[in-house]
C-alpha cells in the first residue's frame, strides 16, 4: 500500500484562428496550437504488506514539456473538439529506507524518460430547459488514446542479507486507450453591469480504460533470466465535479490592453477500483 502527494506548476501559450460566422457548412470553427511546461514533484510512502509501519519514502521530481495542435467545431447546440499532443517526461528519484526496518534497503534509481503521443477528442449537444432561464443539460462523449514508450532504469540497494544488488528494468512500451461519457447541469446568468457573468455546473462522468493490463520486464542483477511484471491500468472509475466560472469583457481601447478576464474554481471526486481521489482545481485567466 502506499499513499501519494503531488505538487505541479506549470506555463501554457497558444494560438488559434477562429472564425464564428458559419463559413464552414454553417460550422464555426477553430484550429490552434499550443505548448507548454511542467515542473513538479511527488512523495510516495510505502507501508509493510498488511502495517501501518512505513518501509520507505519515495520523492521524485519530474519535469514535462509538451506540445499540440486542436481543432474545434460547433452548430447550433452541438459542439467538438480534436486534439493531437505530443509530450515528453523526465523523472528523477530518491529513495529514504526507514532504518528500523530489517529487510534490505532500495539506495538509488536512475533518472529516466517518457515520451507519449495522445489523441483526444469529443462530441457534445446542450439542450436548454425553457422553464429555468439560462439552465442547460450537456451531454458528451469522448475518447483519449495514448502511446507511451520509456528508458530502461537501473535499481540498485541491498537484499536482506546485506549484500548489493542491481536490477535492470524496462517499462514495456504501453498504451491508455479511455473513453467516457457525461452529463452536466449548467445555469448562467449575465451580471447586472452586462459585460460579465457567471456559470454554475455540476457534471457525473464515467471513464473506462480500454487498454490491456501493460507490463514491465525485470532483469534482476546476474540473471540470464527476465522476470515479467503485470501492472494494471486505470480500469472503469466515475468522476463528480461541481465548479463555479466568472468572465468579464474589458476595455480593450488600447492595443495593449486585455480584452477579457476569466476564473474558475472547481472541487472533483473521482472513485473506483484502481483510483480514489480529489483535486481543488483554481484559475484565473487574462486574453488579449
Amino acid at each position: 500500500d502506499t499513499s501519494q502527494d503531488l505538487s505541479y506548476s506549470s506555463i501554457q501559450a497558444g494560438g488559434d484562428f477562429a472564425c464564428f460566422d458559419d463559413r464552414y457548412n454553417g460550422f464555426d470553427m477553430a484550429f490552434g496550437a499550443i505548448a507548454g511546461y511542467s515542473t513538479g514533484s511527488t512523495s510516495s510512502t510505502v507501508f509493510l504488506p498488511g502495517s501501518s509501519i512505513i518501509d520507505a519514502t519515495i520523492d521524485t521530481d519530474f519535469d514535462q514539456s509538451y506540445a499540440g495542435v486542436y481543432a474545434t467545431a460547433s452548430r447550433g447546440s452541438f459542439f467538438a473538439d480534436l486534439q493531437l499532443r505530443f509530450e515528453n517526461l523526465d523523472y528523477e528519484t530518491t529513495v529514504t529506507d526507514n532504518p528500523a526496518v530489517a529487510n534490505g534497503a532500495l539506495d538509488t534509481v536512475d533518472a529516466f524518460s517518457t515520451r507519449g503521443t495522445t489523441l483526444s477528442g469529443a462530441v457534445g449537444y446542450s439542450w436548454q430547459i425553457p422553464s429555468v432561464e439560462g439552465l442547460a443539460f450537456v451531454g458528451t462523449a469522448g475518447f483519449s488514446y495514448t502511446s507511451f514508450e520509456s528508458d530502461s532504469l537501473t535499481i540498485s540497494g541491498t537484499d536482506s542479507s546485506g549484500a548489493s544488488f542491481t536490477d535492470t528494468l524496462q517499462l514495456d512500451d504501453s498504451t491508455v486507450e479511455l473513453g467516457f461519457v457525461s452529463a452536466t447541469l449548467s445555469r448562467s446568468q449575465i451580471l447586472p453591469n452586462e459585460i460579465s457573468a457567471l456559470n454554475y455546473f455540476g457534471t457525473v462522468t464515467y471513464y473506462n480504460d480500454f487498454a490491456d493490463a501493460p507490463t514491465a520486464s525485470l532483469v534482476p542483477d546476474g540473471s540470464s533470466t527476465t522476470d515479467v511484471i503485470e501492472l494494471s491500468n486505470l480500469g472503469s472509475y466515475g468522476e463528480v465535479s461541481v465548479g463555479v466560472n466568472y468572465i468579464q469583457l474589458l476595455d480593450a481601447g488600447r492595443d495593449s490592453a486585455p480584452r477579457q478576464f476569466s476564473a474558475a474554481a472547481r472541487l472533483d471526486y473521482r472513485s473506483g477500483a484502481s483510483v480514489d481521489s480529489y483535486g481543488l482545481t483554481g484559475q484565473v485567466r487574462w486574453q488579449w
